[in-house]
C-alpha cells in the first residue's frame, strides 16, 4: 500500500483537527490516544494495486488516566523504554555518525501527549567529535544525495598520544566535489594530508596527532551519494607506516612497514631516473656517457608530455664509436613540437622532427650527439620511445 494512506487526526472535525500521523505499507504504531473526544481516520487509494485493508479496534478511556500514543523508533536509532502511561519517560539516541534533530527526552502527560514530535536520526553537514576511539562519518542526507554548494567539516579529536585511522566504506563523490583532510583541528594553518574527488580517496587516511579535520564542498551542478568513513583511534608510537607502492619502471625491496622499517628504491628501466625518495618516471633532459645502448623516453612517457618543454639529452659513447638512433613510438603535435638531433663532430644538424614522420634509423658520425625536444602551450601528444646503440 505505498500509494494507499491512512490519515489519523485528533479533534471535532478534520478541517481543524491535529494530524496524529499518515500511514501506509504495512506500519502501523502499537495504539494510537486521542486528546479529545473525537479522531477521525481517512483513508485514501490511488487507481493501481489494492491490498487487504485493515481492521483497527477502538475503546473509550478517561482522558485524565490516558496513555500516550506510542510514537516509535527513529530510522537509524533507537529508543529506551517501552511504558507510555502518564509521566512515563523515554529516551532517544541514533546510530554511530548520525545526529539526534528534536528532544533527546519525553516525557507523557495524561490527556496531552508527549508534548514534542519524535526525533529523527539524520547524517548532518559537519560537527565535532571527542572522546570516542571508533565510530563513522557520513555525508550530509546519507544514504541519500547530497546537496548542492555544501561546506561541511568535521573535527575528530581522539586521546593523546593516538592518531587517527580513517578507512572509506563508501564513496560516490561528482568530480567537481571534493572531500578534504587536515592534520590538526582546523583547515586555515595545518598540514593538508590530501584532496580528492570522484571515487579517488585511499583505504587508508592517517594523522599525524590526536586530531584530524575533514572538509566536504560540492558545487551547484550534479549531486552524488556521497560517504560513510569509519575512522578509529591507533597508537601514533606503534603505528606501521602505509604502504608506499612500487615505482613505475623500478622496483621496491622490503616489504615491512612497522616503525624503523626501511625500504629503498631503485630505477630499473633504462630511460628512467630516480627522483629524491621516489623514482619519476623520465626527466626532461640529461647526460648519458659511458653506456653502449640505451633508450629515452619523452617526459612522462608513456602519457601525454606537457606543454612549453625545452628539453636536452647528451648521449657520449666511447672515442671511435657513432650513435645509432632507433624510433620505437613517435607521435608529436604537427608542426608545433619537434624533436632536432645534433652530431657534436661537425656541429651538424642531423634533423628536425615532428607528427609522425621520423626515420627508422638515424646515425651520427661522431661519437657524441645532442637531442632537443620543444613544445609549444596548445596540444600534447604521446611522445616518444627512441632506442640508442654505439656503432663501430
Amino acid at each position: 500500500m505505498e500509494y494507499d494512506t491512512l490519515r489519523v487526526y485528533d479533534g471535532e472535525t478534520v478541517f481543524n483537527a491535529t494530524l496524529m500521523g499518515v500511514y501506509s505499507g504495512q506500519y502501523i504504531p502499537q495504539f494510537l490516544v486521542s486528546t479529545s473526544h473525537m479522531m477521525h481516520l481517512v483513508l485514501t487509494t490511488d487507481e493501481s494495486w489494492t491490498e487487504n485493508g485493515f481492521k483497527i479496534y477502538y475503546e473509550v478511556f478517561d482522558l485524565m488516566h490516558a496513555p500516550c500514543s506510542d510514537p516509535g523508533v527513529p530510522d537509524n536509532g533507537y529508543r529506551n523504554g517501552e511504558d507510555f502511561s502518564g509521566g512515563s519517560v523515554l529516551t532517544f539516541g541514533c546510530d554511530d555518525g548520525l545526529t539526534l534533530i528534536g528532544e533527546e527526552t519525553l516525557t507523557c502527560v495524561s490527556g496531552q501527549g508527549w508534548g514534542f514530535s519524535a526525533p529523527t536520526c539524520d547524517a548532518v553537514c559537519g560537527g565535532n567529535i571527542t572522546g570516542r576511539a571508533s565510530g563513522v562519518v557520513y555525508s550530509p542526507n546519507y544514504p541519500w544525495r547530497y546537496d548542492n554548494n555544501l561546506h561541511c567539516a568535521w573535527t575528530i579529536e581522539v586521546s593523546l598520544g593516538m592518531g587517527v585511522k580513517m578507512t572509506p566504506d563508501w564513496t560516490s563523490l561528482d568530480d567537481n566535489d571534493k572531500l578534504i583532510f587536515y592534520d590538526g583541528d582546523r583547515e586555515d594553518n595545518d598540514t593538508l594530508i590530501g584532496e580528492f574527488n570522484g571515487g579517488d580517496i585511499p583505504n587508508d587516511v592517517r594523522s599525524s596527532s590526536n586530531v584530524i579535520h575533514l572538509v566536504f564542498t560540492s558545487d551547484e551542478s550534479i549531486r552524488q551519494y556521497g560517504f560513510a568513513i569509519n575512522y578509529e583511534e591507533f597508537n601514533l608510537m606503534h603505528a606501521p607506516c602505509p604502504d608506499p607502492g612500487g615505482p613505475l619502471g623500478g622496483h621496491r625491496y622490503g616489504d615491512t612497514f612497522t616503525v624503523g622499517s626501511i625500504v629503498t628504491f631503485e630505477c630499473r628501466i633504462e630511460g628512467f631516473t630516480l627522483i629524491g625518495l621516489l623514482p619519476f618516471p623520465v626527466t626532461c633532459g640529461g647526460y648519458l656517457p659511458g653506456r653502449s645502448s640505451g633508450v629515452i623516453f619523452s617526459p612522462n612517457y608513456p602519457g601525454q608530455y606537457g606543454n612549453n618543454l625545452n628539453c636536452t639529452w647528451t648521449i657520449e659513447v666511447d672515442v671511435g664509436e657513432g650513435i645509432k638512433i632507433s624510433p620505437a613510438d613517435f607521435a608529436l603535435e604537427e608542426g608545433s613540437d619537434t624533436l632536432m638531433i645534433y652530431d657534436e663532430g661537425n656541429d651538424t644538424l642531423i634533423g628536425e622532427y615532428s607528427g609522425q614522420d621520423i626515420p627508422e634509423e638515424i646515425r651520427s658520425a661522431s661519437n657524441v650527439i645532442h637531442l632537443t625536444f620543444t613544445t609549444d602551450d596548445s596540444f600534447a601528444e604521446d611522445g616518444f620511445k627512441l632506442f640508442y646503440d654505439g656503432t663501430t
